[in-house]
């Protein structure tokens, strides 16, 4: 009977870490599955007429490399990639503060 506990609890951690592990394998999964190309941050910088190494000036390549990262994760990508945004940005974009950044130092410059 003492010999059963440290099993248990050994089977226990296992599930737990099999559970943790497929988590961050479905992360993963559904991260690349989306990944069919460019993603649609810039073509947005283009559509404002910016280039990319004008928004880097105006930013940074940290705050570009984070905003690269935001959009290939977002939700609405597939919305994005379909062309929905070259009149208006969707909505809902987690970059819309970025390109109000980057619309009000085109302005300014």
């Amino acid at each position: 009977m003492d010999s059963l506990i440290p099993i248990l609890i050994t089977v226990a951690w296992i599930a737990v870490f099999g559970v943790l592990l497929s988590g961050v394998v479905s992360g993963w999964r559904r991260a690349l599955r989306t990944d069919e190309g460019p993603v649609p941050f810039f073509r947005l910088i283009e559509r404002d007429g910016l280039t990319l190494a004008a928004a880097e000036a105006a930013v940074g390549i940290n705050e570009l490399a984070r905003a690269t990262g935001r959009c290939s994760t977002c939700a609405s990508r597939r919305a994005c990639d379909a062309g929905g945004f070259r009149f208006a940005r969707p909505e809902g974009c987690p970059n819309e503060p970025l390109f109000e950044r980057l619309g009000h130092r085109e302005v300014l410059s």
